[in-house]
């Protein structure tokens, strides 16, 4: 799993990568949660939720969220 931020001017999002074959938990702070604003990329098209304070990402799932 890889997890990282990226800025650009006014804009930052923030990267979550699962590698594995595997289900993945990704634990996110409160903080973290209630500075994300939208999922605007992901590789899962049935599953597109807001981030959770606690998530499981499917094998080989990537999602890319606009921070706050």
């Amino acid at each position: 799993m890889w997890a990282y931020t990226r800025s650009c001017s006014h804009e930052k999002m923030l990267v979550i990568l699962n590698f594995s074959n595997t289900l993945v938990d990704f634990p996110s702070s409160q903080e973290l949660v209630q500075a994300a604003t939208k999922l605007v990329l992901g590789n899962v098209p049935e599953r597109l939720p807001d981030l959770e304070n606690k998530m499981q990402l499917k094998p080989y799932e990537a999602r890319v969220y606009l921070v706050k």
